[in-house]
């Protein structure tokens, strides 16, 4: 044994060998009548591959030589046999002609296509995402801090509603580690989670089959790419309900005081899904976690919002 090739080592080699030799075997038997073995590249007397393999084998049988297309090679044959290739000496100043190319190997390329243009994301079509007055400027987050702790209640209303109610206490800190809230903060995003989840007019958001955090890509009419993901998709018979959740410490009165912003990223969700669902009606919606409450968007308005966005 090679001093550098450690027992386990070395038996994991020649497990590996023998895989190879069966796969080869089982490779070669498989032929009914004719076996043609191939191969590019060059193969020297130590190979121990499979090619090399083959050719020693052929080495200690009686063949002929023959011509093929790709060159000269070796034929070995038993009983009646007619490949319609009849063995030829090779001479020994032979050359053969450079094959014709077709017609396509003798033109130019054609220049690429352009390149895709850059993706579009829903959220970043411009427009206030925050009421334009705020009632109370001491709870103003930054926008770091309002993006972190939106982060954090998206991700437990993603995960919570697979458990019972008893046990979110437990699994909030878990879900959350990544972000190492303390302890306020904590209490803060899952206490509000809590009150969308218990609340009884959101139950059958839950209670419906739905999906979670959907990505969509999908054409934008300028040529570009929209691509983003909606908080929770229901898909029906008839109908396509996406679910966009919105933690902004300040909610509009209604859905008609909903920021452009928000208007915007919607409708491009119901641009994308009606690519995705030509058949079934787009319906949008704002869960609002601070509510909680949630406002089911007028499809005109969300349209008309994003026909207002440049990308």
């Amino acid at each position: 044994r090679p001093p550098s090739l450690s027992a386990p080592a070395e038996a994991e080699a020649a497990l590996s060998e023998a895989e190879r030799n069966r796969l080869l075997y089982v490779a070669m038997t498989r032929a009914e009548s004719w076996l043609i073995v191939c191969g590019a590249g060059k193969s020297t007397a130590a190979d121990k591959g499979w090619y090399g393999q083959v050719r020693a084998g052929l080495e200690r049988l009686e063949t002929e030589t023959l011509e093929t297309p790709a060159g000269f090679g070796v034929r070995y044959r038993t009983g009646e046999w007619d490949a319609g290739l009849a063995p030829v000496e090779p001479a020994a100043d032979s050359a053969r002609g450079a094959p014709e190319l077709p017609d396509w190997a003798t033109r130019p390329a054609p220049p690429p296509p352009p390149p895709a243009r850059s993706l579009i994301s829903p959220s970043g079509l411009g427009g206030a995402k925050v009421l334009a007055a705020l009632t109370n400027p001491g709870e103003a987050l930054t926008e770091e801090e309002a993006t972190r702790r939106g982060s954090m209640i998206h991700l437990l209303l993603e995960h919570l509603p697979r458990d019972s109610p008893d046990a979110w206490a437990g699994l909030a800190p878990r879900l959350l580690a990544a972000d190492a809230p303390d302890a306020a903060t904590l209490e803060d995003v899952l206490s509000e989670a809590q009150a969308v989840l218990s609340d009884p007019g959101l139950a059958d958001l839950w209670a419906r089959p739905g999906l979670n955090e959907v990505a969509l890509v999908a054409a934008h009419p300028s040529g570009a790419r929209i691509a983003g993901a909606v908080d929770r998709l229901i898909v029906e018979d008839d109908r396509v309900l996406a679910i966009d959740y919105k933690s902004n410490r300040e909610i509009p009165e209604d859905a008609a005081g909903t920021p452009e912003g928000l208007l915007r990223q919607m409708g491009a969700y119901g641009h994308a899904l009606a690519q995705i669902y030509p058949e079934r009606r787009i319906e949008t919606a704002i869960l609002w976690t601070r509510g909680p409450r949630l406002d089911r968007l007028d499809a005109d308005a969300v349209r008309a919002a994003f026909a207002r966005a440049a990308p």
